[in-house]
């Protein structure tokens, strides 16, 4: 379009841009391996095993995000005009991610956004990398279309809030500003200097993505099918630095990383025109950081696997809300939760009623932590009715409710742990 067009004019001077990455942004590894996320789009096609993602860099206001995203949106042009807030419909979302095909998206403030709702949404269309289906105005169906780019964010909290699932935490790398020490700690000493970059950057860009596919063509043409395995090889040296025990979603995950490494090293070589050893250094050191303190994120909900993760919450919740349940024989009448119950006197059996295990569950949803309790063995059926989950009565004052044997779900977690610590010690 005109406007992205216009945006994508270069300013300023080239060697002073390159002063300016060179001094200001590549001395911290944080700021650089935001501001290659900004060219990892353009790989997309040529690293047919990387997939859409969202960057989020966050932390409390002041702390220099805002100057890495402009540092980012620079190496396309105007960052004035390339940078989009978070305080979006849907809808609005997705056309803008149509319109930046093979390149990026940049979205500041993702505390402006009023539905958490439409964060969520907008984590699984990205990484999906297509619009939802929609009908056309006679009734049929309409093509829904596709793109393939890195979006990168901002925000003074991490953009998953509350219930998340493996799935978004697939498709979304949380990065507080602080993980490796002080965000600009090598470069900039003080508010003065701060100020100082953000006005250069904002006078110096649009040059770095001209010569970025200027310098991927050319690299293709003379060594077909070199960018896939420069993202391959990064992505298995990270995978290999992981434990065994690592959640499949999290090694899925490291490909994100793999290919922002893939992009660094376009970014070092191309624009940056630097030789092979000397952009060596810098990737090494971004390498090493990634592998120390980003690959598990402490924002990680599902840190053992989405299952396990979902059945210590069902457990912590159960015990956090015992005063709410009754043994059996000492049940009162009235609205209750549920009643806990010895079976052989060797397994604690809940029966909860249907709206508390609703309670329970959250902010997980009711239905796939019963298919988790399900699946181990845990959830008891009726005799006369085994299409049916709610399985017994609480006396006569609740129809029915779930059976959970409690001793079934505390051993499978025993098992999870011995087998995780077996595996991590070997």
């Amino acid at each position: 379009d005109t406007t992205l067009q216009e945006a994508m004019r270069p300013h300023g001077d080239l060697a002073t841009w390159r002063q300016l990455m060179l001094m200001g942004i590549l001395p911290n590894s944080t700021p650089t391996l935001y501001v290659c996320a900004a060219l990892a789009g353009l790989l997309r096609n040529w690293c047919p095993d990387s997939e859409n993602f969202i960057v989020h860099l966050y932390n409390d206001s002041s702390s220099g995000k805002t100057t890495a995203l402009k540092a980012a949106a620079g190496l396309w042009g105007n960052p004035q005009r390339l940078i989009d807030m978070w305080r979006a419909t849907d809808n609005g979302l997705e056309g803008r991610c149509v319109a930046r095909n093979d390149m990026a998206l940049f979205l500041d403030e993702a505390g402006m956004v009023a539905n958490d709702d439409i964060i969520k949404n907008a984590v699984y269309m990205i990484g999906n990398g297509g619009e939802k289906l929609r009908a056309s105005r006679d009734g049929t169906e309409r093509k829904p279309r596709t793109f393939r780019l890195v979006t990168l964010s901002t925000g003074e909290r991490a953009l998953l809030r509350g219930e998340r699932h493996a799935g978004q935490e697939v498709r979304a790398l949380e990065i507080p500003t602080h993980i490796t020490g002080s965000f600009w700690e090598k470069s900039i000493s003080n508010a003065a200097e701060a100020e100082r970059l953000s006005n250069q950057l904002s006078e110096h860009y649009g040059f770095a993505a001209d010569l970025a596919i200027q310098y991927i063509l050319d690299s293709e043409k003379k060594s077909p099918g070199i960018w896939k395995n420069v993202h391959h090889s990064f992505t298995e040296a990270l995978r290999k630095s992981l434990p065994s025990v690592t959640p499949p979603h999290i090694l899925r995950r490291v490909k994100h990383y793999g290919l922002l490494l893939t992009s660094m090293t376009v970014l070092l070589q191309g624009p940056m025109n630097m030789s092979v050893e000397d952009a060596k250094v810098y990737i090494n050191q971004v390498r090493w950081d990634i592998s120390k303190y980003m690959l598990q994120m402490a924002t990680d909900q599902f840190s053992g696997g989405e299952k396990t993760g979902m059945l210590e919450h069902f457990m912590n919740t159960l015990a956090t809300n015992q005063t709410q349940h009754f043994h059996a024989e000492d049940l009162a009448r009235g609205e209750v939760w549920g009643s806990f119950f010895l079976r052989d006197n060797l397994i604690d059996v809940a029966n909860i009623i249907p709206s508390a295990m609703n309670n329970l569950c959250k902010p997980f949803d009711q239905v796939r932590i019963l298919q988790a309790l399900d699946g181990i063995g845990a959830l008891v059926y009726s005799r006369t009715r085994k299409d049916r989950k709610c399985s017994v009565r609480i006396q006569n004052q609740v129809t029915s409710c779930y059976q959970v044997q409690v001793g079934v779900v505390r051993r499978y977690l025993e098992e999870e742990e011995k087998k995780n610590k077996e595996e991590g010690q070997a």
